[in-house]
């Protein structure tokens, strides 16, 4: 939908609406994938604790 450019020049709340979405998503993935590897870190860890 960002994609299409007519749509910053038709519906410019629209595409407002969309980028301002798209960047919380982005933000909220990114902050997902850093507790991902926290997690996995945490694991591997553990994980090699045990096995020691």
């Amino acid at each position: 939908m960002l994609a299409a450019p007519d749509l910053y020049e038709k519906q410019p709340a629209a595409a407002a609406k969309l980028s301002q979405s798209r960047g919380q998503t982005v933000k909220k993935l990114e902050e997902l994938e850093t507790e991902w590897l926290e997690a996995a870190e945490t694991y591997e860890q553990a994980k090699a604790e045990i096995e020691a």
